[in-house]
């Protein structure tokens, strides 16, 4: 009966296995289903997901689809996005463990490392860990081998050195490595934690990024204009160096105000950014240096969001929550920000006739479209007193 389904069908039946090693073995069961399923299976993967009752070792599963697109190349170039859960570190390894019953093809292996590196201590670091089953070690070789990827995303494990070091590597390359990929998310192991924001610098060098994002990203990276960064890498990440028009990032902190992933852009469109709270860091956002950075922008940005956590720290002890003036962003639609961020306070003086004259503009001279406030104690609005407020502008 399962054979007799059409094609369309089965790939809906194939989708509904989150596991790619249920997928892979679907597919393998019979020459009608490999038929139907073998090359479609490989355009959406997902590794090292835990799931229940499904007791596949991430290792295996990598290694698996690495032996898979090493010996089949035609189906790396099918895989368009790759969805990464928390993989075992070296660190993690030492920590809980290492795995056991590894498959490890010794010769593909060490073909693989030669290709990958020229640093002979490196490569035989780089084989024991391998072979000791390092699912960190195995991804450095395996990702950069999906050239046609469009979108990456990565629960950042303690320590990806491997991985880390591969990106960097990539973004240093003069033929690119990932050509075709437009978006990037990320987001740190564990929920009361944070991932750095450095590590997503290596996607501002790739020419086709158009998106960067991420969850619980922590940025302390001091800019100074002296120096432009402070960058122990020596990764090629300038002013105005990249291709990405949208950030989005979400439960974040902004603690140098995102000064190295805005001025890397050359033209961005949106930006969006709400602010973790102790969840994250207890520190505040510098709203003061992410104005600074958004700028550069102020002619191409066309949608802005920026918002605080309720619970975080009071705006009046925070000396850089004010943001400044939108007047010249002449091309933006959308702006949601905090009342008190965007605009100060005048006795006497209504929040609506603050806000229209802060961006610029009048009653007679715009068309509001849409104004969302929430209560607070800082401003009054036709009787409600918001702290945020959101405008959308027709023209």
């Amino acid at each position: 009966m399962l054979l007799q389904l059409p094609t369309e069908t089965l790939c809906l039946i194939s989708a509904q296995l989150e596991n790619q090693h249920n997928r892979l073995h679907l597919a393998s069961s019979c020459r009608r289903l490999y038929t139907a399923l073998h090359r479609t299976i490989f355009v959406e993967v997902k590794l090292c997901a835990y799931r229940p009752g499904v007791p596949v070792p991430e290792i295996r599963q990598v290694s698996q689809f690495l032996y898979t697109i090493v010996r089949n190349p035609d189906l790396a170039s099918v895989v368009q996005v790759l969805d990464l859960c928390s993989w075992q570190t070296k660190t993690t390894c030492d920590n809980h463990g290492y795995p056991s019953d590894i498959d490890f093809d010794r010769d593909i292996m060490e073909r693989l490392v030669r290709e990958a590196s020229s640093d002979s201590k490196r490569q035989v670091t780089w084989i024991k860990d391998l072979e000791c089953g390092i699912t960190d070690a195995w991804l450095a070789l395996m990702i950069p081998r999906l050239n046609n990827l469009r979108k990456i995303s990565f629960i950042w494990s303690i320590q990806a050195d491997y991985v880390y070091g591969m990106l960097i590597d990539a973004a240093k390359a003069e033929t690119p490595v990932f050509p075709h990929l437009e978006e990037a998310w990320a987001a740190p192991r564990d929920t009361e934690g944070w991932s750095e924001t450095e590590l997503m610098l290596p996607f501002f060098n790739f020419p086709a990024m158009r998106k960067l994002g991420g969850h619980m990203l922590y940025d302390g990276w001091e800019w100074t204009e002296e120096e432009n960064q402070r960058n122990p890498w020596g990764l090629p990440v300038e002013i105005g160096c990249s291709n990405v028009t949208d950030i989005d990032l979400r439960m974040s902190c902004a603690n140098d105000g995102l000064q190295t992933w805005i001025r890397s852009c050359k033209a961005l469109k949106t930006f969006r950014y709400s602010h973790g709270g102790a969840t994250v860091a207890y520190e505040p956002s510098n709203h003061r240096r992410l104005y600074e950075a958004l700028l550069l922008h102020k002619t191409t940005l066309q949608a802005v969001s920026i918002s605080e956590d309720e619970y975080g720290i009071d705006p009046e002890e925070n000396e850089n929550f004010f943001l400044g003036s939108f007047a010249d962003f002449t091309n933006l639609k959308t702006l949601h920000a905090p009342c008190t961020g965007i605009v100060e306070q005048e006795e006497g003086r209504p929040t609506q006739s603050l806000i229209l004259s802060h961006l610029g503009r009048t009653p007679v001279s715009s068309n509001i479209e849409h104004l969302c406030e929430c209560p607070s104690e800082t401003a009054s609005f036709n009787g409600v007193k918001p702290s945020a407020v959101e405008i959308k502008l027709k023209f």
